[in-house]
């Protein structure tokens, strides 16, 4: 169920003389919620060739703690950076291009799934590259995303364009 469900249960008693009573008892169910999951590029704008870093940030804004598991599977463009992967808790790795990650979540908190990536070196005007949240507890997943423009550094100097004069002037 999802966190803060109400929940009634109701008892029927007969008491064996014709009369019947029912007796409720209400609570509200504790999930975890991994929904305010993100994931960030940095930086936004990239060269061609340059070095990305991305973030994911596994959020437990529920009050009891997720069992989850994390899955980045890298688009083609990319090429993951060797040893540049750091998870704050659990356990990941890089594997046939897909970041994983598995792990808790305590309550109130987050998890950061770090690692670097290399952008291609002409061709695509941007990535966009997606990370799926699996709640173990719940079954329920989430799709973070983040985009990346790529541009040239030619377009980034800047340009001097020559003065003529004509008769000193």
């Amino acid at each position: 169920l999802p966190d803060m469900t109400p929940v009634t249960n109701t008892a029927t008693l007969q008491d064996g003389y014709g009369g019947t009573y029912s007796l409720q008892a209400a609570f509200l169910a504790r999930a975890p919620s991994l929904g305010h999951s993100f994931k960030e590029a940095d930086p936004r704008v990239v060269n061609h060739g340059g070095v990305l870093t991305y973030t994911i940030y596994v959020r437990n804004s529920g009050i009891v703690d997720a069992s989850a598991e994390m899955r980045d599977l890298l688009p083609s463009e990319l090429a993951y950076v060797p040893s540049s992967l750091f998870c704050g808790t659990g356990s990941c790795d890089y594997s046939d291009g897909a970041i994983t990650w598995t792990g808790t979540v305590p309550a109130q908190s987050m998890v950061p799934i770090q690692f670097r990536a290399l952008a291609p070196d002409d061709g695509y005007q941007q990535i966009v590259n997606t990370a799926v949240i699996t709640n173990q507890t719940t079954s329920a997943t989430y799709a973070v995303s983040t985009t990346v423009r790529l541009s040239s550094p030619l377009l980034e100097w800047p340009v001097y364009l020559p003065i003529i004069t004509r008769n000193g002037r």
